[in-house]
């Protein structure tokens, strides 16, 4: 137990604790939901667990809505998994965030036998992801300073050693009639034509002269048309532009 025997929080502290970590945990999932199958699977592992414990302490609702969930996330999964042709979007990984960290709590607190860490345990993974969201835009040093002084009241004298081995926050979007679908790495300078190469390239059905890439800038957005054949046969080149991080492709 974190406290002694008999000793209860008082409901000013406790009351914003608990808002604190619904939604703590709510946003944590859906800061995660940045690769095909990365939320789904995460939750679909914290509901199986949830479900389990539910099951031995005898809290048979909350197994039973445990297991609905996962098998509805296994569904899901079919279709969000890479190449994903379905997303999940801000509506669906933050109710799953949140029926995560309410369910963990009321299993926790509505049963003695096990410790009140469990739903870190349980959903310790989405909150450490949520530091790397936080780390965007940031330089390695920048985040090791950050990450030492937000430490310091619990470890005194820390010293961290942070390496960048890989970055996911780069990521450009294909959709429509390609063969494959979805979300891809941004590592190197990539024009419209390489990113369709990437997805597989069009399917037979597509609408050739009329695919569009969309860029956010700020609170604008812009559009830019694509001429495929134009573009391969050497004509309109300046349309085969250099995308950027978030650029949508959309092909008709």
């Amino acid at each position: 137990m974190l406290l002694p025997d008999g000793f209860l929080l008082p409901a000013w502290v406790s009351i914003p604790l608990t808002l604190l970590a619904i939604v703590g945990v709510t946003n944590a999932i859906n800061l995660s939901d940045g690769l095909d199958g990365l939320a789904g699977g995460i939750c679909l592992l914290t509901f199986s667990c949830i479900a389990y414990l539910a099951y031995l302490t005898e809290n048979h609702l909350l197994a039973l809505l445990s297991v609905a969930m996962a098998g509805a996330i296994f569904g899901f999964l079919r279709f969000n998994t890479y190449p994903a042709s379905v997303f999940m979007g801000d509506t669906g990984s933050q109710f799953l965030g949140f029926s995560a960290i309410v369910f963990s709590l009321n299993l926790t607190q509505s049963e003695p036998c096990l410790s009140p860490l469990l739903p870190l345990i349980i959903l310790g993974f989405p909150v450490l992801d949520t530091i790397t969201v936080m780390a965007r835009g940031k330089t390695v040093s920048q985040l090791k300073k950050e990450i030492e002084k937000k430490l310091s009241p619990f470890v005194p004298d820390i010293t961290l050693s942070l390496e960048v081995r890989q970055v996911n926050s780069m990521l450009i979007y294909v959709i429509g009639r390609v063969n494959n679908p979805g979300r891809f790495p941004l590592n190197v300078n990539v024009n419209v034509l390489q990113a369709l190469s990437m997805s597989g390239g069009l399917t037979p059905y597509a609408k050739r002269d009329k695919i569009k890439i969309f860029r956010q800038e700020g609170e604008k957005t812009h559009l830019f048309h694509f001429h495929y054949d134009s573009v391969v046969e050497g004509k309109n080149l300046e349309q085969n532009i250099i995308l950027i991080r978030g650029d949508v492709i959309v092909v008709p």
